[in-house]
């Protein structure tokens, strides 16, 4: 999709959106933010892509989840004031998953132990679907997080 077609949709459909951000460097162009986040309902995307966002420096070391979900919490904030962004969907890796809407309501679920991983590709965007198939239902977000973990 280029950006045109991107806000002809945004100007057409009056349904809530979702995105998957998916930043991938060198192919993801920070001029898109602006037109791609202003007044989304629902964003998917990892810590790392929320650190981004919101202009903070990833951390190299490894976080305490507790920490990493009041810096997540941070970044939403600065993300639902700068863009008017309803609900964070945020993905932690192994330790979990979080949401985060408005007010700074949030819940987080930790990871299913799995056995051994060959290859995660694929994994965000079945997250993505189980999210996308729990908004449409209904579900309240800690179900989501459940069911997409």
């Amino acid at each position: 999709m280029n950006r045109k077609t991107i806000q002809q949709a945004k100007e057409m459909l009056k349904c809530p959106r979702f995105l998957d951000i998916n930043i991938r460097k060198p192919h993801f162009e920070s001029e898109w933010t602006k037109s791609l986040l202003d007044g989304l309902d629902h964003l998917k995307l990892n810590s790392d892509e929320l650190a981004l966002l919101c202009g903070r420096q990833s951390d190299s070391r490894p976080l305490r989840v507790e920490d990493e979900l009041e810096i997540s919490k941070q970044c939403a904030s600065v993300l639902q004031d700068r863009h008017g962004i309803c609900q964070f969907w945020i993905t932690m890796g192994d330790r979990g998953s979080m949401w985060i809407g408005k007010d700074q309501a949030s819940c987080f679920e930790r990871a299913l132990p799995v056995g051994s991983t060959v290859d995660t590709v694929g994994a965000g965007d079945a997250f993505a679907a189980v999210l996308m198939e729990a908004i449409i239902m209904g579900r309240a977000p800690s179900e989501a997080l459940h069911r997409g973990n």
